[in-house]
C-alpha cells in the first residue's frame, strides 16, 4: 500500500512498481557499456508519486522508459541516457507521462548515446607547379637598317610553393656578313623568375646574344634580371643576373653591354647602407667623380638648434609685449589729457 518500488537489477532490469497508495516507482536498471543491452524501465508509481527513472542501454542500445507518475499527482520518470556505438549513438528511452488525474508533468526522454568519431583524414600529396627555363631567342633575324639582330630570350616562370623559379632564356646570336648587312646587335637575355612562395631561390637572368661583325659595329645584348627569392621566412638569394655577351668584330667598332646587377638580397641592402659612398670609377666616358661626404647633424648638434630656437621665440614674445604695454600706455596718456582738456 505505502512504499517504494524496488530497483532494478541485471537478472530483473526492470524496476518495481511503488504502493498503490503513496510511493515511487523503482529505477531501471542500467546495463554495463559493453553489454549491448537496453536499459530497464523504471517502475510506475500508485496514486501519490512519481514514476522510477529509466535505466541507461549498453552499447548502442536504447536507454530505458520511465515510469509512469501517480494517478492523482506525480511526475513521470526520466527516461534512460542511449549506450554508446562503434557506428552511431543508440537512441535515448522516452520518459512516460504521468497519468494524473490533476496534477503530473511527463518524464524526459533519455539522451541518445553518441556515436564513433569518425577516422582521421589523410592529406594528399600537394601539387605544386615546376618552374619552367625561359625559351632561347633567336638568332640573326633581319633587323631595321640592315642590322642583324637576334631576338630577346623568354622569361622564366614562378614556380609553385618551395620551388625555385625558371632561368631566364639566352638572347639571340646575330653575326653580320659584310655583303648582307651593315652591324649586328645580340638579343637581351630573358629575365628570372621570381622563387615560389616559402623562401626558393629567384631563377638566373639569361645571358645576352653575342654579336660579331665583319665590317659594321657589333653590340652584344644585355644580360637579364635575375628574379627575387620567394617570399617566406629566411627567403633564399635571388639569382644572378646574366652576362653580357662579348662582342667580336673584324674592321668596325664594337661594344659590349653591361651584365645586369643582381638582385639585392636583405644582407646585401644592410652592408650597402652602412657602406661609404661608392666613388665611380674613371673611364673614357666619363671622368671620375669625387662624391662629397654626408654630413649628418649630431645630437647634440640638434638639440643646441633647438634651444636656440626656443630662445629666439621667446625674445620675439617679449619684444611683442613691451610693444603692447608701450601702445597701451601712450593711449591712456592721450585719453587722460583729452579728459583734462574737457574739464577745463
Amino acid at each position: 500500500m505505502i512504499g517504494d518500488g524496488a530497483a532494478g537489477t541485471a537478472t530483473n532490469p526492470n524496476g518495481q512498481d511503488g504502493g498503490l497508495l503513496f510511493g515511487n516507482g523503482g529505477a531501471g536498471y542500467s546495463q554495463p557499456a559493453g553489454s549491448g543491452l537496453a536499459g530497464g524501465n523504471g517502475g510506475s508509481a500508485g496514486l501519490i508519486g512519481n514514476g522510477g527513472i529509466g535505466g541507461a542501454g549498453g552499447a548502442g542500445a536504447a536507454g530505458g522508459a520511465g515510469g509512469h507518475g501517480g494517478w492523482l499527482t506525480g511526475n513521470g520518470g526520466n527516461g534512460g541516457v542511449g549506450g554508446n556505438a562503434v557506428l552511431a549513438g543508440g537512441s535515448g528511452g522516452n520518459g512516460a507521462g504521468g497519468a494524473a488525474g490533476l496534477w503530473g508533468d511527463g518524464g524526459t526522454g533519455g539522451h541518445g548515446g553518441a556515436g564513433l568519431a569518425g577516422n582521421n583524414g589523410v592529406n594528399p600529396t600537394p601539387v605544386t607547379d615546376p618552374g619552367l627555363n625561359g625559351k632561347p631567342g633567336d638568332s640573326n633575324v633581319p633587323g631595321p637598317n640592315g642590322f642583324e639582330t637576334g631576338t630577346k630570350g623568354g622569361d622564366g616562370t614562378t614556380g609553385g610553393a618551395g620551388i625555385n623559379g625558371g632561368n631566364g632564356g639566352d638572347g639571340g646570336a646575330a653575326n653580320a656578313n659584310f655583303t648582307t648587312s651593315f652591324g649586328a646587335v645580340g638579343g637581351a637575355g630573358g629575365n628570372g623568375a621570381t622563387g615560389g612562395y616559402g623562401g626558393a631561390t629567384g631563377g638566373a637572368g639569361g645571358s645576352g646574344g653575342p654579336a660579331a661583325s665583319e665590317f659594321g659595329p657589333a653590340l652584344g645584348g644585355n644580360g637579364g634580371n635575375g628574379g627575387d627569392g620567394g617570399a617566406g621566412t629566411n627567403g633564399q638569394a635571388g639569382g644572378a643576373g646574366g652576362v653580357g655577351a662579348p662582342a667580336a668584330t673584324a674592321g668596325g667598332w664594337s661594344a659590349t653591354a653591361a651584365p645586369a646587377a643582381p638582385a639585392a638580397t636583405a644582407q646585401s641592402a644592410v652592408t650597402a647602407i652602412s657602406a661609404a659612398p661608392a666613388v665611380p670609377a674613371a673611364s673614357t666616358v666619363f671622368p671620375a667623380v669625387t662624391v662629397p661626404p654626408l654630413h649628418l647633424p649630431s645630437p647634440a648638434g640638434c638639440r643646441r638648434q633647438w634651444r636656440q630656437r626656443r630662445h629666439r621665440r621667446a625674445r620675439r614674445a617679449r619684444r611683442q609685449r613691451r610693444h603692447r604695454r608701450r601702445r597701451w600706455r601712450r593711449r591712456l596718456a592721450g585719453r587722460q589729457r583729452r579728459q583734462r582738456r574737457a574739464r577745463r
